[in-house]
This record gives C-alpha cells, structure tokens and sequence, in this order.
C-alpha cells in the first residue's frame, strides 16, 4: 500500500509500512498543486490533482508508484479549482472564488460539467463522498454543507465556531464521520455524518431541529411521546 503527498507541486509515493519515499512525478508548468482524489479501475490506479493558479487539473498515472506519470486532463476549467474526489470514475471538484461552482469530469475523457451552477459557498475548499451525498467545506461562510447527490439539495451540518478556515476534508471508510483540517488554528474537526439514501421524512407538529456538536437535537411545543 502506498501513501500519495503533494510536495513541493510534486507528488511523492510513500510506502505506507517503511515509510520510504518509493517514486515521485513532477507536473510541467505548475505553481500551487492543491486538491487530490483518487480511484483504482480495470486500466489501472490514478490520482486528479488540482492546480489551482493554472486553473488545470492533472491526471497522474500512479498504477507502477515506482513510475508514475503525469498529464493534462483538462487544460482550463475556467475556475480556480481546489478539492477533488472521485466517484464511479467522475472527478467531482469545488473551486475557490465567490459563489463557486462544483464541476464534473470524466476521468477517460476530460469531458467537463458544471453540476452546480453556484453553490452560494465562497472559497469552497475540500470535497468528499458517502452515502449518496458530498460533503463540502467553504470559508464563506464557514461551513460544512451536504449535497445530496442527483437533486444537489443542500443541507447545512455546522457553521462558524470551531470551524476556522475548513480546508481539506475526509469521510472514513465506514461513511458516518467526516474529518476537516481547519487552517485558522491548526486543529482538525470530526463530525458525524447521516445516510441521507435512508432517511424517511415524517410530519410532527410544530419541531424544530438543531444541530450541535453532540449530535441532532429535537424539540417541539406540541406534549406528547414521540419514537425517532
């Protein structure tokens, strides 16, 4: 198993056990490489890296780690992208800017999609997926925000405090806890995530719900017993 790093608008190979630096590519003409997602398929394991100054993105080889190699995959997104994930061999990317858009890109192809004409997030920075939603995370405001996928409906999980400057983001493997490295004081937030495929939407009077940094909270003016 092999650990990929931007480095120096590089990427570095590592091996995940020694520790090693095993390989290593260099795109051309590149300032500020910046988000990465990954996928394996039948034609082999690649990696779609973000430079953000170029507004490119890069599809880097990385089946041999030994020899990877690199190359354009789309010259000009029109954007200034930052994180990207991978979906079913779709590049799913968030950008930077006011009112940014989320873009589709065939990992094949380079054929590009704007999925979301603005998101009303500004400076979005790191993306991910679980559970037939992506999790998104902006400086303006600052926020983590669900799309769920297809209908891209949005749905607000935290904002403010103790989020500062929420950069790249992760799901874990089991798709219930995403994590987010805030940039403004160097910490990490972990938050809880919901399967929005199995939610089941039921009517109760008068409820409000709130979310907090425990969990969901529900509460309503109308007496009664209620089982969730």
């Amino acid at each position: 198993a092999h650990l990929f790093v931007i480095r120096n608008n590089g990427i570095r190979a590592y091996d995940v056990v020694s520790g090693e630096e095993v390989g290593s590519v260099n795109p051309s003409g590149v300032q500020f490489l910046n988000g990465m997602g990954s996928m394996s398929s039948d034609a082999g394991d690649f990696l779609v890296v973000s430079a953000f100054q170029a507004g490119r993105l890069h599809k880097i080889d990385v089946t041999s780690p030994a020899n990877m190699t690199s190359e354009v995959l789309v010259a000009s997104t029109g954007t200034t992208p930052n994180g990207v994930t991978i979906v079913d061999g779709q590049a799913y990317v968030v950008n930077w800017g006011n009112n940014a858009d989320i873009l589709q890109v065939d990992v094949a192809t380079g054929e590009m999609t704007v999925v979301v004409n603005g998101t009303g997030l500004g400076n979005c920075d790191g993306i991910d997926y679980a559970n037939g939603a992506f999790v998104v995370s902006s400086w303006s405001p600052q926020r983590i925000t669900q799309f769920a996928e297809g209908t891209w409906e949005a749905t607000t999980l935290v904002q403010g405090s103790p989020l500062s400057s929420p950069a790249d983001l992760s799901i874990n493997a089991g798709g219930d806890m995403y994590a987010v490295a805030c940039r403004g004081n160097n910490t990490v937030y972990f938050g809880p995530l919901l399967d929005v495929s199995a939610l089941e939407p039921i009517h109760v009077p008068a409820t409000e719900a709130t979310m907090t940094g425990e969990g969901l909270t529900l509460s309503t003016d109308v007496a009664g017993r209620w089982m969730l």
